[in-house]
C-alpha cells in the first residue's frame, strides 16, 4: 500500500487480497491523519471480512464526524461494493461520504434478517434502553452452527457474552458515537468446518483507557 499526497485528500491504495480487521486497521492507522480528508482506492480483488467492514465503517464515520470528506473508489471491482451494500456498511452514511462510481441499492435493508449466515451491521446505541434483540440474534445465529444437542447451551452462553460486550459499549466506551455489531458464517469449501466471525465494536477509549485511571488512583 502507498499513499499519494493530494491537494485535498489523503489517498490510500489497498492491494488485492483478503483483509481482516487487524490488517485493515494496520494499513490505515499507519497511513492516515485525522486533519485532512481521505480517499481509499481498493484493489481489483480486495476482499474484506465482516469485521474489516465494520472497521472500515468506523474510519469513515470518524472522518465524517470531524466534517472531513471521504471518498471510496473502485467499489465495483469483484463485487466489493455489492458486498458492503449487502452487509449494511453503507446505511446512513454522512453527506460528506462519496462512493465514487457506485450506487448502493439498499440490499441490507431489503434483506435484513433473511440470512442464517449473516447478521447485518447494526448500530449499538450508547444511550436509551438496551436492545437485547441484538445479542439474541447474534447468539441464535452462532448456536445454529453447532450440533443440535449443543445449540441451547451455546445460545445461552453466547447471549450472556454478547450482552455483556454490548453493555460495555454503552457503559465504558466513553464516546457519544454508537458502536456496531455484526456476524458472518464462512464455509471455505464444501465439507470443511465453518468459521463464525462475530463483531462488537465501539469508538471508545478501550479497556486499557478505562482501567488506567483506576489503577493509577490505587498506586
Amino acid at each position: 500500500m502507498a499513499m499519494r499526497p493530494g491537494a485535498d485528500l489523503q489517498r490510500v491504495f489497498l492491494s488485492s487480497g483478503w483483509y481482516d480487521a487487524g490488517q485493515l486497521d494496520g494499513r490505515l492507522s499507519q497511513a492516515v491523519r485525522f486533519d485532512q480528508g481521505l480517499a481509499i482506492h481498493f484493489g481489483q480483488e480486495t476482499k474484506l471480512t465482516i469485521a474489516a467492514c465494520v472497521r472500515l465503517r468506523a474510519y469513515v464515520d470518524a472522518f465524517a464526524g470531524r466534517g472531513l470528506p471521504v471518498e471510496l473508489h473502485d467499489l465495483a471491482n469483484w463485487g466489493l461494493g455489492a458486498y458492503l451494500d449487502r452487509v449494511g456498511a453503507f446505511e446512513d452514511l454522512a453527506p460528506s461520504v462519496t462512493l465514487a462510481g457506485f450506487t448502493p441499492t439498499g440490499l441490507a435493508q431489503a434483506r435484513r434478517g433473511q440470512s442464517e449466515a449473516l447478521e447485518e451491521i447494526v448500530r449499538v446505541p450508547v444511550t436509551g434502553p438496551m436492545d437485547r434483540s441484538i445479542a439474541e440474534r447474534l447468539a441464535g445465529k452462532l448456536a445454529a452452527c453447532a450440533l443440535p444437542d449443543m445449540r441451547e447451551a451455546l445460545a445461552n452462553t453466547a447471549f450472556t457474552c454478547f450482552a455483556e460486550l454490548i453493555g460495555n459499549v454503552r457503559t465504558h466506551s466513553g464516546s457519544p458515537v454508537p458502536g456496531y455489531a455484526a456476524l458472518q458464517v464462512y464455509t471455505p469449501r464444501k465439507g470443511s468446518r465453518r468459521l463464525v466471525e462475530v463483531v462488537v465494536a465501539d469508538a471508545g477509549i478501550g479497556i486499557l483507557g478505562t482501567l488506567r485511571p483506576v489503577l493509577q488512583a490505587k498506586q
